[in-house]
């Protein structure tokens, strides 16, 4: 008896969204007969800004409009926006010589300096679409759409595209938006200071940060090195494991820099395996430490095989590289505080 008498409450539910249904479709024919048609979204121009030799700072915003395809999936990664982001940065640093500010990372444009911000915005598809605009408000405007494509081995290869764009691609969106390069500095042998050695073993935010603004200072003065690079590598990898509890994505932001430096250092080729072995540093703590086991593994075959006494002496195998290799192990024992003590201890 109860089922029956539901059964007419049912039917006048199901004949209610029926006419609201119907309602709504006379009111759409209604307006489309009047000449009310949907709005087509116009294709902003891409543009080419006059040289300005008075752009001396590349001001990087947020890049919240962030979406690209992962394996067919649309995916919102913030480490992947991040490898674009810093991939740009890492363009202006080291390719074009210019300061660098990020908005995520708090900072704000010099009071000298044009007010200018770019930013970054992605588009899923087969491949993705970079969108790059300078500007703000009335005067944004594009400068650059670039392709994307994604691969199986997601991180990893996107990683060496992103860090592939900072070299070629993106220091021509640097001079579409008026920037002028300077030229570069030869690479140097600089070496990192015991001072700032010393802050690279003190695992707290303050010590990090201090280090890694050092050592872009010496690279501005005396050119990259891959000794200095390895510090920014360690340096950005241990920012990004002691800011990675915060709800923020700063530790996305430290974590890119250091795997794109250590890629370039890869790239560049000058010392192999010192540099496979900052890449595995910096996609250990990354937390992709497949790739970590791997660059391990390469970088103690290229080492057997290197002889130099330069080899031997600035680029010898690094006090830490047994404990990123028990952290890819899952080798907890090895981890204990009593394992490790001096520089390593922290």
């Amino acid at each position: 008896m109860g089922k029956n008498k539901n059964i007419p409450i049912k039917l006048l539910v199901l004949l209610g969204t029926a006419a609201t249904l119907l309602i709504a479709l006379v009111i759409q024919r209604s307006l489309l007969k009047h000449g009310s048609k949907p709005s087509v979204m116009v294709e902003t121009p891409i543009v080419a800004l006059p040289p300005s030799p008075d752009k001396k700072v590349v001001y990087l915003d947020k890049s919240s409009q962030w979406k690209i395809f992962f394996n067919v999936v649309p995916t919102q990664s913030i480490l992947a926006k991040e490898l674009v982001r810093q991939a740009l940065l890492l363009s202006a640093r080291e390719e074009a010589g210019f300061l660098t500010r990020d908005a995520w990372l708090g900072d704000s444009m010099p009071d000298d300096a044009p007010d200018e911000t770019f930013n970054i915005t992605a588009t899923p598809g087969q491949p993705n679409k970079l969108s790059i605009e300078l500007g703000q408000n009335a005067n944004l405007k594009k400068i650059a759409e670039l392709d994307l494509k994604t691969d199986a081995d997601f991180y990893k290869d996107f990683l060496q595209k992103t860090e592939e764009l900072s070299r070629g691609r993106f220091l021509t969106v640097l001079k579409n938006g008026g920037y002028v390069p300077v030229p570069k500095k030869a690479h140097s042998e600089a070496k990192v200071p015991p001072e700032i050695e010393k802050l690279l073993g003190e695992m707290n935010f303050i010590s990090q940060y201090s280090a890694v603004r050092q050592l872009h200072e010496l690279m501005r003065e005396h050119g990259e090195s891959p000794l200095l690079q390895g510090g920014l590598v360690r340096g950005y990898a241990n920012l990004g494991l002691l800011t990675d509890y915060n709800w923020h994505p700063a530790s996305k932001v430290f974590y890119a820099r250091s795997m794109l430096y250590a890629q370039r250092m890869v790239i560049q080729g000058t010392h192999p395996s010192w540099a496979k072995w900052h890449r595995a540093y910096a996609f250990a703590l990354a937390g992709l430490q497949k790739w970590a086991f791997r660059d391990l593994e390469d970088a103690e075959k290229e080492s057997q095989s290197s002889s130099t006494a330069k080899e031997a002496d600035n680029y010898a195998k690094p006090s830490w590289v047994d404990i990123i290799s028990a952290f890819c192990r899952y080798d907890t024992k090895s981890l204990k505080p009593n394992w490790n003590r001096g520089e390593n201890a922290e």
